[in-house]
């Protein structure tokens, strides 16, 4: 098979949740081809899915060698740090993928996630109106913006974010623990407007 084979089998079994069969062919591909970035990137993404951290970061530095102004790469990378409790490696590499890319909305978000974590909470703020400036759309920026405005006690910016966020979330039996969680929440916060 051609290196242009590989890829294409890898992306459909990859779409088609086989990730194992998409990790084989990414490494048959990365045989004929070392250099290949979105194949090493697209391999971190695999393994990351399942779960191999530390062989996903391996695959997404390869990457970062070949070509260290790969936005996703950094991303991809920032997630993998994140989930490894990596938050000052994971926010390095949102920071680097946003120098790339400012309207990277995922990034912003996942800054914001970090900052907050943090305890900067005023970074955390900046970064999830960013992100709703990208795609207004978005529960979850939402409901974390809402989340560090009540927390800095900011209870009538917090409550309308709640109710933006609250009017986003699809009202699905999985979602019905969260659209409760957010309906007491602005019950509280109700109470304790003057």
């Amino acid at each position: 098979m051609s290196h242009s084979d590989h890829l294409y089998f890898a992306r459909e079994l990859y779409k088609k949740g086989d990730l194992d069969g998409a990790i084989a062919e990414y490494r048959a591909d990365l045989r004929l081809n070392p250099n290949d970035v979105c194949a090493h990137c697209n391999l971190g993404t695999a393994l990351q899915k399942k779960g191999f951290l530390k062989e996903a970061i391996a695959e997404y530095r390869t990457a970062l060698r070949l070509d260290p102004n790969h936005v996703d790469t950094h991303y991809n990378l920032g997630t993998a740090l994140q989930k490894k409790d990596d938050f000052e490696g994971a926010i390095a590499e949102y920071r680097t993928a946003l120098r790339l890319n400012p309207k990277h909305m995922s990034a912003h978000y996942n800054l914001g996630i970090e900052l907050q974590k943090k305890g900067d909470l005023e970074g955390a703020i900046a970064e999830y109106r960013t992100a709703l400036r990208l795609n207004p759309n978005k529960a979850d920026v939402r409901h974390n913006l809402a989340f560090v405005l009540r927390a800095k006690g900011d209870l009538v910016s917090a409550r309308k974010e709640y109710k933006k966020a609250l009017k986003l979330i699809p009202k699905t039996s999985e979602n019905q623990p969260k659209i409760e969680s957010i309906k007491s929440v602005l019950s509280e916060l109700a109470g304790a407007m003057p």
